[in-house]
């Protein structure tokens, strides 16, 4: 039987790291910004994975082509099959930047995904069967409300509901603030 302990990858070089910009737009009217991490490697798998929104301010997103030098500097020429080492490396690079690690924490979370997309592709699996195997078949999606700073958001927050529960939309997420009123 052809399983994970069986399989030989060796090592798998990160050649390039890439990073894409990523605008989606809100029904709130802002636009969500992510950033695409393309990992390649020098046994051809490409790994993917999310540095995921941001923030909603579009003045504090960082400088792309740097962040893209850096993690370069960082991840070229490591192996991609050790998570453990490459993550344990990058928590200890991004202690004492100044921020609360919100930026750290997603960009590392957004480099964890990509290596484990490697791992999975490398061995031939699927990336829950590196977690253990799958839980479900299928996850609800969390529709997010934004804005709820006035009894006029509240208001649309409250058609939005409406209308996406008739398309069968059942879970949401409520960002409050603005009052305690609201």
């Amino acid at each position: 039987m052809d399983t994970i302990e069986s399989r030989n990858t060796g090592a798998v070089r990160i050649t390039k790291v890439s990073l894409y910009p990523i605008r989606t737009p809100r029904r709130s009217g802002d636009s969500s910004q992510h950033v695409l991490i393309r990992l390649d490697t020098d046994a051809g798998v490409v790994g993917v994975g999310e540095y995921a929104d941001i923030t909603d301010l579009p003045l504090t997103m960082p400088d792309l082509d740097d962040l893209q030098k850096s993690l370069s500097n960082v991840l070229s020429g490591q192996n991609a099959m050790e998570l453990a080492r490459i993550d344990h490396m990058l928590s200890l690079l991004f202690i004492g930047r100044g921020d609360t690690g919100i930026y750290t924490g997603s960009l590392r979370a957004g480099i964890e995904m990509a290596l484990h997309d490697i791992a999975g592709k490398a061995l031939g699996v699927p990336v829950c069967v590196l977690f253990g195997g799958p839980v479900r078949a299928r996850i609800k999606v969390c529709f997010p409300l934004f804005r709820n700073l006035s009894e006029a958001h509240v208001e649309r927050n409250l058609q939005i509901v409406e209308e996406l529960r008739t398309e069968g939309f059942d879970n949401f997420r409520v960002y409050v603030g603005g009052g305690a009123e609201f």
